[in-house]
């Protein structure tokens, strides 16, 4: 079945609005149907995880219309040559908020395989819901500024909400990144947040909220060790 994936194609700075992507792939890369019906192959890597570029945009390998096959990406002096098997013409598109295909969502930081029971519900950015708790992750991976300075923030709201230190803090691995962990309970909620630096200087926050009562079913940590950074 395919899922709707929310998106703004980008060629010469001319927008186009609503991809869909589906399982359906192409041998050179994601298979991505726009709301013309027009078919666009964008380039993944060797996990299925869609490249981006220098400025996280997203790469469409160019096809022709007879046989959608990659165009071969001209030499220096104009010509091709058979040796340039694999080099093929291509164009930026600009990443959209959330791109979902099959079980794996991803914006252009970060991409997460969601385990059984979670669904993603943001539009513009990565929401994760666990449907039978309906505990929430939320991503945010560009929030600028510095970690020290989100931690020092984030400590000092956590200790005027709760005075008496009924908090922990500490460093955890996420996909090869340490992050900051940060958990406390409001009212009947608990909330853990956890900051990090990701490999492409961004300032990531990652947002975890669950009823405390149904922590233990929701297993949040779980999902959050799934979150791989680009």
């Amino acid at each position: 079945m395919c899922k709707k994936t929310i998106a703004l194609f980008c060629v010469f700075l001319v927008v186009l609005a609503g991809f869909a992507a589906c399982k359906k792939r192409s041998p050179y890369g994601a298979l991505i149907v726009d709301q013309q019906g027009m078919e666009h192959v964008i380039m993944t890597d060797a996990n299925g995880v869609t490249v981006i570029d220098e400025n996280g945009n997203l790469v469409e390998v160019m096809t022709n219309s007879a046989d959608k096959k990659p165009i071969a990406a001209p030499t220096e002096n104009g010509t091709v040559s058979p040796a340039q098997d694999g080099s093929y013409e291509t164009h930026t598109v600009t990443f959209p908020g959330v791109v979902e295909n099959g079980e794996t969502v991803e914006d252009a930081f970060c991409s997460v395989t969601l385990p059984e029971g979670w669904e993603q519900i943001g539009n513009n950015y990565l929401i994760l819901h666990h449907v039978e708790t309906d505990a929430k992750v939320m991503l945010y991976t560009d929030i600028g500024g510095t970690a020290t300075g989100a931690i020092r923030k984030l400590t000092e709201e956590v200790e005027a909400l709760d005075p008496q230190g009924g908090y922990t803090q500490s460093d955890v691995d996420i996909g090869g990144i340490t992050a900051t962990r940060t958990q406390y309970e409001l009212g009947e909620m608990t909330i853990t947040v956890y900051l990090l630096v990701t490999g492409n200087g961004k300032v990531c926050r990652i947002n975890c909220t669950v009823a405390t009562a149904k922590r233990d079913a929701a297993n949040v940590e779980s999902l959050v060790q799934q979150i791989r950074f680009k």
